[in-house]
């Protein structure tokens, strides 16, 4: 795209056609005196397939889903990244046969490519007028179902809040009230209905799917209400999707609440989930203490979660610790688990403790784990130890092991390895 389409493109009114809309034989029509109308007329305009899109304010914090943050012409070209996310998307209807068959929403920062097929714009489009158009689909056809709840959670307009709470209703499937409350963690109006469905639901799977959505809310009074939920209900799986949800949050309150949890929650469930959360904290924030979780004699199977938790960090003391849970460790669960973990890691320290341990580990299956965790690691790095031990080893149980896992590999090494004991 040229600098001057770029620009002329800023300078367009919300209503207009995309930005970046190429390969359409475009027309523009008014939606002034009524969706329904122009929508209809739209639909039965040949020829067919076509696409009928329009454009329609949007909750900010639902569109950085959207994607298309970064976006170029080509590869000659810097592009543009989009620090904020956009106040509007444009939702895409696909007609074939005068019927709808697709609805897409999509980021106003995107290429668009109609595929040489005819694009009814429709201007003027009034959001509500917009939410009920979607909400007929969903009711409709549940082949619609998704994404009209999807294009309609992203409308910034009022009554979008009251359609999901209308497909919240006792009346509507299991399925569709799940994907309604959805949507109410990250909408203005939506906190106090996920209050109300988490309190008195009576389907736990619609309240656990609230509690979810409830992790999307910015309002401190929401984080409140998690972390009560995740301390104190009485349901474990209420408390365990809590704690995931905390697991998106930032901060030594998180830090403290997710490690209180572990310590003292009653489900073992629950406990292992908190340690999920602490290694999915942004910045690595719950990484200290699962450092020392690592290392404590206690819960095996709280130990054991948080030693699985360090395989996916690429800290240096993380991978410190792994070793050293790995090549001493008196518990050969724990030695296994580390071993299994070193098997995403990368570098020669790695490939020579794996190495040390398939030589030196007491038990025959730690050693065999170290085979496979040498096979797993990132660009074949452990493979030159495998042909060796595949060759070497003395051991008749892990020779097999090494030479059984090298079978399925496609590495050159491997392959010139394989023909070379074929013609022996």
């Amino acid at each position: 795209m040229t600098r001057a389409l770029w620009l002329l493109a800023a300078a367009l009114p919300l209503a207009a056609q995309p930005k970046l809309l190429v390969n359409a034989k475009t027309d523009t029509r008014s939606a002034a005196s009524g969706l329904e109308s122009a929508f209809k007329a739209a639909v039965n305009a040949q020829p067919q397939p076509a696409w009928i899109g329009y454009s329609v304010p949007a909750v900010k914090s639902n569109t950085n889903n959207l994607g298309c943050d970064y976006v170029r012409d080509s590869n000659l070209t810097s592009g543009v990244v989009h620090l904020e996310p956009p106040d509007s998307a444009i939702v895409m209807f696909r007609v074939e046969n005068n019927q709808v068959g697709r609805i897409r929403t999509i980021s106003p920062y995107c290429e668009i490519d109609a595929g040489d097929t005819p694009v009814h714009w429709l201007n003027d489009v009034q959001p509500a007028q917009s939410v009920a158009l979607l909400a007929g689909f969903a009711a409709e056809r549940e082949a619609f179902a998704s994404s009209a709840v999807n294009a309609i959670g992203h409308h910034a307009d009022g009554s979008a809040d009251q359609a999901l709470q209308r497909f919240l209703a006792p009346t509507q499937t299991e399925t569709m009230r799940r994907r309604a409350v959805s949507y109410l963690g990250s909408r203005p109006g939506g906190l106090d209905l996920l209050k109300k469905t988490i309190a008195g639901d009576p389907d736990s799977r619609v309240r656990e799917a609230a509690v979810s959505s409830l992790a999307n809310s910015r309002q401190p009074e929401a984080l409140e209400l998690l972390i009560s939920i995740a301390k104190s209900d009485n349901d474990s799986r209420m408390r365990s999707q809590a704690v995931s949800g905390l697991g998106r949050k930032s901060g030594a309150r998180i830090v403290s609440t997710l490690s209180g949890i572990v310590e003292s929650d009653r489900d073992l469930n629950v406990r292992k989930r908190a340690i999920s959360a602490l290694q999915s904290m942004p910045d690595g924030e719950g990484l200290p203490v699962l450092l020392k979780m690592a290392r404590a004699q206690g819960d095996p199977g709280v130990r054991e979660q948080a030693v699985s938790s360090l395989a996916n960090s690429r800290n240096p003391e993380a991978v410190e610790v792994l070793i050293s849970i790995a090549k001493s460790d008196d518990d050969s669960r724990m030695r296994s688990q580390a071993v299994a973990g070193l098997g995403r890691q990368s570098g020669a320290k790695v490939v020579a403790a794996l190495s040390g341990i398939v030589e030196n580990d007491r038990d025959l299956s730690v050693r065999k784990r170290a085979i496979s965790a040498l096979h797993s690691m990132p660009d074949g790095e452990g493979l030159p130890v495998l042909i060796q031990l595949a060759r070497t080893q003395r051991d008749l149980e892990v020779r097999k092991q090494a030479m059984s896992s090298l079978q399925n590999s496609r590495d050159p090494r491997v392959i010139a390895f394989l023909e070379e004991v074929i013609k022996k």
